[in-house]
């Protein structure tokens, strides 16, 4: 599966973890150019809680048209409990949050004008 950013002119080859993201018009990689995580996308409370450490995730992230990366914790069968304020939250595992697949690109801000000028040329 070829994910996509920047409106289709970066593509990242690879299914999974080890790929990486080149423009759509050549076949090296832009070195530039990195996986973004899910924790780059989603800074969120980690806690430890019983038998292990999860990431607490508030339920109106999760299905959220503006947070499509999430969907898989819908789609779980993960406890709730109580946050420190009395919020309903989500307990995900830290190895199933950890687990997953990039969800975007990332690169350094230096690095911006180029690659958005480069990006526009291919639109």
């Amino acid at each position: 599966m070829t994910t996509t950013a920047l409106n289709g002119a970066l593509l990242r080859d690879c299914d999974g973890f080890g790929g990486y993201w080149r423009w759509r018009d050549e076949a090296e990689p832009d070195p530039r150019i990195t996986d973004m995580g899910i924790s780059q996308v989603h800074n969120l409370r980690c806690i430890t809680y019983g038998d292990g450490t999860y990431v607490e995730v508030p339920p109106r992230l999760v299905g959220a048209p503006e947070n499509p990366e999430l969907d898989w914790i819908g789609a779980g069968s993960y406890r709730t409990a109580r946050d420190y304020r009395g919020r309903i939250i989500i307990l995900v595992p830290v190895a199933d949050w950890d687990a997953r697949p990039p969800c975007g690109a990332s690169w350094d801000r230096a690095h911006e004008p180029a690659i958005l000028a480069r990006a526009a040329t291919l639109r």
